[in-house]
């Protein structure tokens, strides 16, 4: 054996972001490949571009995972100040390899050409002076011509390009065909949980945990239906919550899983005004990270959400999940598993969505049943990654 330690970089999986979902992308890899390296028999040092301190990401591992790493952090690349362009530059290059998880489905232009364009230069860059591995993700789609050859070169650059869903394996095969392609599931599949703590179900009923999205609920970024959905979002969720917070039998929960105060898509100031119009529902704490409300959710008896990340926890919690789709990447993290239960915001009309909301969760146990061949898909498909993680890993060393 040659490296006795291996200096892995981590970027667009920050863990303090306000969507906890890019928070189970970056502790799971660090798990993931934390372990790795101890069957292995090296050290693994982490290499977090991130604007955090060090010491923040040290301390958060040593108080939800009981861990002490080895860990530095680099300011994330910069477009608009060189300095931090040309530093992060010359750390990518001290780096064995860097996996990039693109925030889990950002690499694409449906959130403007802005994020596309750094979060491809940053690719780019990563690809000319390390090894780029991307990770399992949501690819396209690109709704201009040029994003998609841009996308393309970063590709075509990377030492192995993972996929979460079928979609963007069968897209990503189209438009890069010569791509190092592995079907993968989302990583945040593998995300530790303690059901012992934060026991929050309401005894002698049927607990429904419903996260609201408060990017859905404000109209996207731009205000305006971003999304093009063709349902009220509004009315739907309100509807809902009203049917279940004044039947006896059920408990809601209105749980966020994007906090931040004052941020545009916060989802806990949502769920906290709709808490103060019904009085009978359970308002979810502030959680200060992913894992604190995976072992909230893990007491639920169904959960529906449009935070996919958020509804990854229910399912992989076995939690009876309806998830809220705005965009493919749902269907192709579930579909591909072979879980076909959702609501798509896009087809249904509010009445439609509301009608199928209320058959779902009277048959939440036979979504539970519906939940076990999908779920070992899952595991396996993340057991496959981590294989070739391992690989990886084994070839640097020797």
């Amino acid at each position: 054996m040659g490296k006795k330690i291996i200096n892995v970089g981590l970027y667009d999986m920050d863990f303090f972001d306000l969507n906890f979902g890019v928070n189970a992308l970056g502790i799971c890899h660090v798990l993931l490949l934390d372990n790795i390296c101890k069957k292995i028999g090296i050290k693994a040092r982490f290499t977090v571009f991130t604007p955090e301190s060090a010491d923040k990401v040290v301390k958060l591992f040593r108080k939800v995972c009981k861990k002490e790493l080895d860990i530095v952090t680099v300011r994330p690349i910069s477009i608009r100040h060189p300095k931090v362009f040309i530093n992060f530059f010359k750390e990518v290059k001290k780096c064995d390899f860097v996996i990039d998880a693109t925030g889990g489905d950002s690499f694409s232009d449906i959130y403007g050409d802005t994020r596309f364009i750094r979060g491809t230069i940053c690719k780019l860059v990563t690809a000319k002076r390390s090894r780029l591995l991307l990770a399992p993700q949501t690819i396209g789609p690109f709704k201009k011509k040029r994003n998609e050859k841009f996308a393309v070169a970063a590709i075509n650059r990377s030492e192995s390009v993972s996929v979460r869903d079928k979609l963007s394996y069968e897209y990503v095969n189209k438009i890069a065909p010569g791509a190092k392609l592995h079907l993968a599931s989302d990583v945040a599949m593998s995300l530790p949980f303690d059901s012992q703590l934060l026991p929050c179900a309401a005894p002698g009923k049927i607990n429904v945990g419903i996260n609201i999205s408060g990017l859905l609920w404000n109209g996207g970024y731009t205000g305006d239906n971003q999304f093009g959905l063709a349902l009220d979002y509004k009315k739907f969720m309100t509807k809902v919550i009203e049917k279940y917070a004044s039947d006896d039998s059920y408990q809601v929960h209105l749980i966020a899983h994007v906090i931040e105060d004052g941020a545009y898509e916060d989802d806990f100031i949502v769920c906290r005004k709709l808490s103060e119009r019904y009085p009978t529902v359970t308002l979810a704490p502030k959680f200060l990270n992913v894992i604190e409300a995976k072992n909230y959710i893990c007491h639920m008896d169904v959960f529906a959400g449009a935070r996919m990340h958020a509804t990854i926890g229910a399912f992989s919690s076995g939690v009876a999940t309806i998830p809220i789709s705005y965009s493919r990447k749902f269907e192709g993290v579930f579909g591909s598993i072979g879980y076909k239960v959702n609501i798509d915001c896009k087809k249904l009309s509010t009445e439609e969505a509301y009608q199928k909301f209320l058959y779902l969760v009277e048959h939440y146990r036979s979504i539970q049943q519906e939940m076990t061949d999908p779920l070992k898909e899952a595991r396996k498909r993340t057991e496959a990654y981590a294989d070739n993680l391992a690989r990886m890993v084994q070839e640097i060393i020797t």
